[in-house]
């Protein structure tokens, strides 16, 4: 099969079999686990409830616009990593149709509002970090570390994020005129879920 690396704009020809081997494996080694029911469904109900419970900060004409109409699981894809031992994948999922997709570009548009994060430590790409350097003075006992955490965005911790979000959003200095505490976080479905073959 035809795939793409995960970095690099590369196009690799891969065997069928090892392509799902590796995915299978990543899929084993993060804790997922196989359901004879597809509960897309259940959590299109979770998400309606959700929508209809959340009346300080969606109004009803918006519940319409962000409950998804043929909502279906979102669909696992993988890119290798060729620059990794044993080329691992990188997870590719598409959430476009999932029961919570317009729900949630909806909330991290309005929680970016109420969310003050402090962005010191942060860069965007590498070449505003090498535009940064050239402010720097530095000498031949500094060290660049770069730090590469496996899997971060499938073992991201979704209850403790909803709470770290709720807890900051409640110390902005809007705090009086914001809708989102004590609302979106506690209605909001955690689980996650995705097909894959």
């Amino acid at each position: 099969m035809i795939t793409r690396a995960d970095k690099g704009k590369t196009t690799v020809i891969i065997d069928i079999g090892d392509y799902n081997n590796k995915t299978l494996d990543f899929i084993n080694s993060n804790n997922f686990k196989t359901l004879n029911i597809d509960p897309t469904n259940k959590f299109q109900k979770n998400v309606k409830e959700s929508l209809i419970q959340c009346n300080i900060v969606i109004s009803k004409k918006q519940v319409k616009y962000l409950t998804q109409n043929k909502p279906h699981a979102p669909k696992l894809k993988a890119q290798l990593k060729l620059q990794k031992q044993g080329n691992p994948i990188r997870p590719v999922v598409n959430n476009i149709n999932a029961p919570a997709y317009k729900l949630a570009k909806f909330l991290t548009k309005t929680l970016k509002e109420y969310i003050i994060l402090k962005y010191q430590y942060n860069v965007i790409n590498s070449t505003i970090l090498a535009q940064e350097h050239k402010q720097f003075k530095l000498n031949n006992n500094h060290r660049l570390i770069s730090f590469d955490i496996k899997d971060l965005y499938v073992n991201i911790p979704a209850t403790e994020t909803l709470n770290i979000a709720e807890e900051n959003a409640c110390h902005t200095k809007q705090q009086k005129h914001n809708p989102a505490n004590n609302t979106i976080t506690k209605h909001n479905p955690t689980t996650k879920l995705l097909h894959f073959r």
